[in-house]
């Protein structure tokens, strides 16, 4: 069913008081350095183009470099206790992949036919998967975290709100660092970066990190240490100004993430007296001798019937921008590709049965093939094309984005759900519930435009419009032996039926208006008042968690109406801000 929904959001007060490391630093003609104390004004692009974040009239935080470093801010993860109306955690069992939640909007599904109402951007391409935005932050620019529907100017779904990441250009001077540290549970990191100019007009960044740790969580069962965090991540970046007016930006990004977040207790579950340090139980083991399976006598299709303990996630991106000025105008042409890989084994049920209100704790078991497991072998390809256009009209009266964008993924999923029930044997009685192939794609062609009158030196009207076009499908293919003879009760397209009857569609399209409407009187260079109304909108899809045809249901888009009202201010010579 159509979920819509209408939010009201109150005025949030958010003080940020002056903090000694955070200062502009002047200097005079001898070079003795002059301090002017003050907050760190940052530039922002969260109306695709270039502002004072105390100019928009949207309700962001922003972390510049110095911020980030400031606040000990080093993943996507760390930004939930700084950003107000901003919730998340890891998702059960995955430690690559972050459920944001911005004003009670967000999920924590990751199979690939859910998109997240939070959208996360890099150098403004999207990351279409939730599967692996819990990524370290190194050499970024800044972050910007934007709260309400941005489905006027941002690519995708984003009816909560955007987590932008801006990553550093490359320096016209040769410098760089490297840092390195050491920590709890015998982690250890490294990070650096080394600018490199080739010529007056190009120059490239390296830039590198690579962490490592036991993990947290003991294990009682099996004797190892789970829920590490260990991850490696290598960027080369080129920065080219081939004219005075035509620039190119371009980076390739890898990033590993290998830590999961299994379900852990405070105290041992076998040992209630045990109680210093982080407790699982599970029998499904993180090491295991390769080329043999842990779920056998189960008969499992492909390579993730070898899968351990684990989650592994691979993540390549391409992002290219170049940018032609034109006079009071600037023409981007915005390219990503985004490649993901993940491979996880992950046990729900911590090697017991499932808990339920009747029993909140089942009794320890130790299956060693996991209470509830599911094994997963993804791979996610994206393509995006942005042509965005950007500038003044008649004499600056009229500031105005548009631009044209195009979305293509394509998704493989081969996953399966293994069940273990106690009957008094060792170990339970393995089922295997489902073992499929999910194929599915999307297609989108979107254009927009957001003009900002200014009426007055103080008065400022805005108005803006997307429309989306936009096509997915879905394919499932029932792996199982069993179904070759018999494929009535499999997930096979054929087979998608609601209630036996209705033919569940494998096809969805929408097409879709998203307007924005936006007023904001300055007073004075201290003062803004501002209110909005916004429209926006997240894709529908299908139950791809399903195990049999009746469960695999389509759902519709979510669409939200969301009116807000605000006021940024700063007083005492920008000692304080509200």
């Amino acid at each position: 069913m159509t979920n819509t929904s209408k939010i009201l959001s109150s005025s949030a007060l958010a003080l940020a008081l002056f903090a000694g490391q955070v200062h502009a630093q002047a200097v005079d003609a001898a070079g003795s350095g002059v301090a002017e104390t003050g907050l760190e004004e940052i530039t922002v692009t969260a109306q695709r183009r270039s502002q004072n974040v105390q100019d928009v009239p949207i309700a962001i935080s922003a972390f510049s470099a110095a911020e980030l470093e400031n606040r000990g801010i080093t993943e996507t993860l760390d930004l939930f206790q700084y950003v107000p109306n901003l919730f998340g955690s890891n998702n059960t069992g995955l430690g690559s992949a972050n459920a944001y939640y911005v004003r009670g909007l967000g999920n924590t599904e990751t199979i690939a036919t859910f998109d997240p109402p939070v959208g996360t951007y890099v150098d403004d391409i999207y990351l279409s998967r939730q599967n692996g935005n819990n990524f370290s932050f190194f050499d970024v620019e800044r972050v910007e975290v934007l709260r309400g529907p941005q489905g006027t100017l941002f690519g995708r779904n984003t009816t909560g709100g955007a987590v932008a990441v801006i990553m550093k250009k490359p320096g016209k001077d040769f410098g760089g660092y490297l840092e390195g540290g050491y920590g709890r549970y015998d982690k250890k990191s490294v990070r650096g970066s080394v600018d490199i100019p080739l010529a007056e007009t190009l120059a490239i960044k390296l830039s590198g990190y690579f962490q490592d740790d036991d993990g947290y969580v003991q294990n009682v069962t099996t004797g190892e240490r789970l829920n590490d965090s260990d991850g490696a991540g290598l960027r080369g970046a080129v920065h080219f100004e081939v004219t005075p007016t035509v620039t190119w930006d371009a980076a390739v990004a890898y990033m590993r993430n290998d830590g999961e977040n299994l379900p852990n207790f405070e105290c041992d579950p076998g040992n209630a007296t045990r109680c210093k340090g982080r407790f699982v139980t599970t029998g499904l083991r993180e090491s295991f001798p390769l080329g043999t399976s842990q779920y056998a006598p189960l008969v499992i299709t492909g390579p993730k019937a070898n899968f351990n303990l684990g989650n592994e996630v691979d993540q390549m991106l391409v992002t290219s921008n170049l940018q032609i000025a034109l006079g009071d105008h600037n023409l981007n042409l915005i390219t990503g590709v985004v490649d993901l890989k993940q491979k996880f084994a992950i046990d729900f049920f911590d090697g017991r049965g499932g808990p339920s209100l009747a029993v909140p704790n089942p009794v320890v078991r130790g299956f060693p093939r996991g209470g509830f497991t599911i094994l997963n072998d993804g791979s996610h390809k994206q393509f995006t094309q942005e042509v965005k256009l950007n500038g003044k009209l008649f004499g600056g009266a009229i500031d105005y984005v548009t631009g044209l964008y195009f979305y293509d993924e394509t998704n493989r999923t081969d996953f399966a759900d293994v069940f273990t029930i106690f009957t008094g044997a060792p170990g339970g009685t393995p089922l295997l519930l489902a073992d499929r192939v999910l194929g599915n794609k999307t297609k989108a062609t979107a254009g927009y435009a957001q003009i900002d009158g200014h009426l007055t030196d103080a008065l400022t009207l805005t108005a803006g419009i997307r429309y989306t076009d936009e096509k997915k499908m879905l394919n499932v293919q029932d792996n199982r032996a069993s179904c070759v003879a018999i494929p009535a009760p499999c997930l096979l397209n054929a087979n998608l039926r609601a209630a036996n009857t209705v033919l569940i569609p494998t096809i969805l399209t929408t097409k879709l208006w998203t307007p924005r409407f936006a007023a904001n009187y300055k007073p004075n260079d201290d003062v803004l008042l501002f209110a909005s109304a916004t429209r926006g909108f997240k894709s529908g899809g299908w139950n791809a968690r399903a195990t049999t045809p009746t469960q695999m249901l389509p759902f519709d888009p979510e669409k939200v109406w969301s009116y807000e009202s605000g006021v940024k201010a700063q007083f005492l010579d920008n000692r304080l801000r509200a």
